[in-house]
């Protein structure tokens, strides 16, 4: 099954005809989180990470919205990409990725598989978990969603100083903190 065209869709059991009566699901057009959502019963530790998930309309959350669409014109949560090729480092998008609509282009176009054919190791670092990246990294990557559960469940705010290098030691791609980090080698 081929959950991008074809997502599992929970019905009441007094569905009939193939009608749907459930309630249209949380996260509409982000099919692995749709996935996840039919999955949390049967995995608790999904339950809590698909909540805060899709809690948009909670106080904090909507005040951190507003604070980064005022003062950085985007929304809160970056994904950034280094690619390890023989002799060099390459952040892939200049400057992280400006939204989750252009890292999912990204991974179309760059498949894991295409990845490990042409023996790339890529690194993934993930700010915050917007579920629109969440989304784009679990459906295009196959990420186990316990990787993203557990970082959200059990994360320590602290500040990294993160500094990438590129191909010299004095050329440095990108120097930021960064709260959270998701590594996916593929």
């Amino acid at each position: 099954m081929d959950f991008s065209k074809d997502p599992i869709i929970m019905t009441d059991t007094s569905a009939q005809n193939g009608q749907r009566t459930s309630p249209p699901p949380r996260f509409e057009g982000k099919p692995y989180l749709q996935c996840l959502d039919t999955l949390e019963d049967a995995f608790p530790a999904l339950k809590s990470f698909l909540e805060k998930l899709a809690n948009e309309g909670e106080a904090g959350r909507q005040a951190v919205r507003q604070h980064y669409e005022k003062e950085h014109q985007r929304t809160p949560g970056r994904c950034y990409c280094l690619e390890f090729k023989a002799k060099s480092v390459v952040e892939v998008e200049k400057g992280g990725f400006k939204s989750a609509a252009v890292l999912r282009e990204y991974l179309k176009e760059k498949p894991a598989n295409k990845s490990r054919e042409e023996r790339h190791k890529r690194l993934f670092i993930l700010e915050d978990m917007e579920p629109d990246y969440v989304d784009a990294l679990g459906h295009h990557l196959g990420v186990d969603p316990l990787v993203f559960s557990e970082q959200m469940n059990t994360w320590n705010v602290s500040n990294i100083h993160v500094r990438t290098v590129c191909e010299t030691d004095t050329d440095f791609v990108h120097s930021s903190l960064v709260h959270g980090l998701l590594v996916h080698p593929t």
